[in-house]
């Protein structure tokens, strides 16, 4: 489709009501996240997908859930911070585990 098709297709007169066109439902609907990266951190992450045979998107989502997971079974309570306590928590949590 061109930018020429488009007032064509939102006539309401060139629409077909007789003969409507049906399809199934998405079964399992999805929901859109956009996340903030650093460029090294991005490339850090696209790089070991890469090494995993996963598009980057698939690797960010496969790993979210599962440090999800391991979280709520663990019953621990998450916090998140960013700058210089990041080390540190990842230090803390090394040393406990």
């Amino acid at each position: 489709m061109d930018d020429r098709e488009l007032p064509e297709l939102k006539d309401p007169h060139n629409w077909d009501l007789d003969a409507p066109v049906t399809r199934e439902g998405v079964k399992n609907p999805r929901a859109v996240v956009s996340v903030s990266l650093a460029r090294e951190d991005l490339e850090l992450v696209a790089r070991v997908a890469r090494m995993s045979g996963m598009k980057t998107s698939e690797f960010i989502r496969e790993a979210s859930l599962e440090r999800a997971r391991d979280l709520q079974y663990a019953g621990r309570a998450v916090v998140y911070v960013s700058g210089e306590f990041r080390e540190l928590f990842r230090r803390v949590g090394e040393a406990a585990a």
